[in-house]
């Protein structure tokens, strides 16, 4: 070997060692890391429960965001897949809840499945529309009136009188906006279990 090369050779593990030593974590962090991301998780599952009533995905962002710090912190046991399962659950349960209700309320007053139909599409379309006007309220206020005059064009399409649709588009209104207080219901709770997961 040359003898300009080996010293350079020999000191590279001690080199390697050295920067591991000075990239190693302190020990006061590994107390103070798992408490930061519980906060962390916590904020973002607060954020995700407001975006429920934008009509967006948020009991989705919960379950996700819990699932990436269970995963990364798997080991330490921080998030069950218990709780995993549960959050999974609730999730769906408040899909459907929101997807259903106005359908459900105009069906309940002898609606037509047209009406039915077209009150889920209202709803959704009358959300993103009335997002754009404001956020928050006229999300809310559009997802209701869109499931409204979707389920009245609906049963006016099947031939129900102007009266019958007329009250089944209120019921699906109704619905909707049981449905979306249901689904911000559903993720609180979802909020409240990852936040019992990390204390408990």
């Amino acid at each position: 070997m040359d003898r300009r090369v080996g010293p350079i050779i020999t000191a590279i593990p001690r080199l390697c060692g050295l920067r591991l030593r000075c990239l190693a974590m302190p020990a006061w962090l590994d107390g103070v890391i798992p408490i930061v991301l519980a906060i962390l998780l916590l904020l973002i599952n607060a954020a995700a429960v407001a975006l429920v009533l934008l009509q967006l995905q948020g009991t989705w962002l919960i379950l996700l965001a819990t699932t990436a710090l269970a995963w990364w912190r798997w080991e330490d046991q921080t998030i069950s897949a218990w709780t995993l399962g549960w959050l999974l659950a609730l999730a769906v349960l408040g899909e459907l809840i929101e997807l259903l209700s106005a359908s459900v309320g105009s069906a309940r007053v002898g609606g037509s499945r047209r009406g039915a139909l077209l009150a889920l599409v209202g709803g959704v379309a009358g959300a993103i529309l009335g997002s754009f006007v404001m956020p928050v309220v006229g999300t809310v206020a559009g997802a209701c009136v869109g499931a409204g005059m979707g389920s009245y064009g609906g049963d006016r399409w099947a031939g129900r009188s102007t009266d019958q649709a007329a009250h089944a588009g209120r019921e699906a209104a109704k619905g909707r906006f049981v449905g979306t207080i249901a689904k911000v219901a559903v993720a609180v709770v979802m909020w409240v279990v990852v936040a019992l997961a990390l204390v408990i």
